[in-house]
């Protein structure tokens, strides 16, 4: 116990001596502790985003279906009452109540806020430094935010696996109500910080004020794919795409309707099965031929570009974190061979009366010990405020006991070379 303590304050010493230099390396670790955990986490946070999308997605084929009416035709669409609107109808409703496989609808679509501040993380063109030129006035001097939504069928959230963080998913009912003045709306989670359940949005969609109100919010990284990559719903609003009505050829019922007539399809049949099957539902539609059908086999893997970008950025990362853990055990080993020249007589003297080399290694060792664990206990309340995952900062417990292990290396080879021979008889 005796030996422990001497060594101990041995170590104190040392670092009290040397407050700056002591400060300057715990930094200097705590700063390369605290990369490594939060590379680490968004390593582990990109490999799950990539598994789970892999998982819910990845192995499915996708055919997404357009709308290619010429100018023409779409403008005459628009504007006649019944030209192609009742077949287009019926090929929609055939479409989405196919058995065979599941046709869905998912609309990005922006619609714009009314006389309401929205974050500005959530406004459209924020991505791009462009979210102040969505924030405009309507003809009536109101204020309006333009922000990214969806429109989706009812089975959007049970293919690709969507659950909901608080509140409930869109259901069967608010499909059905086009001539409701509130729509059901689920937002991501990006919405969950500013708003609440039930809260309301007085918003145009289609050129038709109605209210959304809020009725779930989404869990973090929710996302989805139409055979590409994958698209997140953090910041979008997700609204019902209501349930087509053939009787009723207004303009708002017209839009929703050549979007629906634009979904995608997702099955594991053969290219040219999903064309027949489509090919059967625009004949028994009595509609001409401006439905296209893509081939998924003739697109690339974006899922693969994913991947190899994520895995290019995760290098880079690795190497800028090894040049750093490389200098910092360097830093630390060099200044503390110095604190050790700067005591070779003191510890001559020890050995000459009686200490063990033991307790010379065991002192330097404990230098090392305190600056690596002092910049580790900083990186680990930094990582914990920033609510990073566990097993990242276990991760980074490891690095810590390798630059632990390897700036120890260095000062204690120069010890047990240590010459004290000029104690020794000598000039005195």
């Amino acid at each position: 116990m005796k030996r422990f303590v001497w060594n101990a304050a041995q170590s104190g010493r040392i670092l009290k001596r040397h407050r700056m230099l002591a400060l300057f390396l715990i930094l200097q670790c705590a700063l390369c502790l605290g990369m490594a955990g939060t590379v680490a986490d968004q390593a582990m946070q990109s490999g799950r985003k990539i598994d789970d999308f892999q998982t819910r997605i990845g192995e499915k084929r996708y055919y997404n279906l357009s709308e290619n009416m010429s100018e023409t035709d779409f403008y005459r669409f628009m504007h006649e009452e019944n030209l192609y609107y009742p077949e287009l109808a019926h090929f929609v409703q055939g479409m989405m109540a196919e058995k065979r496989f599941p046709y869905i609808v998912a609309t990005q679509q922006h619609i714009t806020v009314i006389d309401r501040s929205m974050p500005k993380e959530l406004v459209y063109g924020y991505d791009e430094g462009q979210a102040d030129n969505a924030i405009l006035e309507d003809e009536k001097g109101r204020m309006v935010t333009i922000v990214n939504s969806y429109q989706v069928s009812e089975h959007f959230f049970s293919e690709f696996q969507l659950r909901a963080q608080e509140g409930r998913l869109l259901e069967g009912a608010d499909f059905a109500d086009v001539e409701a003045e509130t729509m059901p709306v689920v937002a991501g989670s990006g919405y969950r910080s500013d708003f609440s359940l039930g809260d309301t949005l007085l918003c145009n969609y289609l050129g038709r004020e109605l209210t959304l109100q809020i009725v779930g919010f989404l869990e973090k990284d929710a996302s989805f794919s139409r055979g590409g990559l994958p698209e997140y719903c953090d910041r979008y609003l997700i609204l019902p795409q209501l349930d087509p009505q053939p009787e009723k050829p207004t303009e708002f019922n017209k839009m929703r309707l050549s979007q629906q007539a634009s979904g995608f399809i997702v099955t594991d049949q053969s290219f040219e099965a999903v064309q027949a099957i489509v090919a059967a539902h625009l004949q028994a539609a009595g509609l001409p031929d401006f439905i296209h059908l893509n081939d998924p086999t003739a697109t690339s893997s974006e899922l693969a570009d994913l991947s190899a970008m994520t895995q290019k950025v995760s290098d880079q990362f690795n190497a800028l974190l090894m040049i750093l853990t490389v200098f910092v055990i360097l830093c630390i080993s060099v200044t503390v061979n110095g604190f050790i020249r700067e005591k070779h007589y003191e510890y001559g003297v020890f050995l000459l009366n009686g200490a063990r080399w033991g307790d010379i290694f065991w002192s330097v060792a404990a230098v090392v010990g305190a600056v690596v664990l002092c910049g580790d206990a900083l990186a680990v309340l930094c990582l914990w405020l920033l609510q990073k995952s566990w097993q990242a900062i276990l991760y980074m417990q490891g690095l810590a006991l390798l630059i632990g292990a390897a700036a120890c290396i260095a000062p204690l080879l120069h010890v047990r070379r240590m010459d004290i021979s000029d104690l020794i008889g000598g000039k005195e």
